[in-house]
């Protein structure tokens, strides 16, 4: 019996195999860790990343429906030529996210945080950003159908060359905003503040402007309010 207990303690000990938990990467995004290879295929193939830590993750060129993103972490995140259909994003941090020629469709982004994101030409359809804080924001060449902004916090925000069309931006902050060549037709902005915003080219037709602030903006004249340029203007965005 000895011996037997002598030899036994002499083997040596076969080494435990450690299987990785499927939920072990999850855990990482909860704590922050950066986004992983395969995080664009998991966030396609799942739905709920309510509060996820999705920071700097490359969500490019994906199609996302019906995903849940209330609250993430999306602060410098990719998601560049990403169409995003009927996506709750309310209360989400985008800040420093890139969605340049993005399509956003029935989106809800009510509360959201997407002060220096990058949104240029892209493309907003139906969707709910009121209150949301876009400071310093690039939504230039954006075009907006019917959209709301109301509350929005859009002041030193690039608007160059975006179109507005039977969209809502009552009471959003404007201030030291750039809208040089933008269009607004049909659109509400009653209570609007353009305080010393740059409106060289702006033009504003159809448009619901009462109480309106445009005190110390420049590049304002008669033709900012007329009817053909803003039609006109359209027209050629459209084709």
């Amino acid at each position: 019996m000895a011996k037997n207990g002598h030899e036994a303690a002499r083997r040596p000990q076969r080494k435990q195999r450690v299987v990785p938990s499927p939920r072990r990467g999850a855990a990482r995004r909860k704590a922050g860790a950066p986004a992983s290879a395969s995080t664009a295929a998991l966030v396609a193939a799942d739905r709920d990343f309510e509060g996820a830590k999705l920071a700097e993750a490359d969500l490019s060129r994906l199609s996302l429906s019906g995903k849940c993103f209330r609250t993430a972490d999306l602060s410098g995140a990719r998601l560049v030529g990403s169409t995003l259909l009927a996506c709750d994003l309310r209360s989400a941090n985008l800040a420093g996210a890139h969605l340049e020629d993005a399509r956003l469709i029935l989106c809800d982004l009510r509360g959201a945080v997407l002060d220096g994101a990058t949104l240029r030409d892209a493309f907003w359809s139906l969707c709910l950003v009121r209150g949301a804080q876009l400071r310093k924001a690039d939504l230039s060449e954006g075009m907006f159908v019917a959209v709301s902004l109301d509350g929005a916090d859009l002041s030193r925000a690039n608007l160059d060359e975006a179109n507005f069309l039977v969209s809502s931006l009552g009471e959003a902050n404007l201030q030291s905003a750039r809208a040089t060549g933008a269009g607004f037709f049909l659109t509400r902005l009653s209570g609007a503040d353009f305080r010393r915003a740059r409106l060289h080219g702006a033009r504003f037709a159809f448009s619901w402007l009462r109480d309106a602030v445009f005190e110390r903006a420049t590049g304002l004249g008669p033709e900012s309010f007329s009817v053909a340029g803003p039609v006109a203007a359209w027209g050629a965005a459209a084709d």
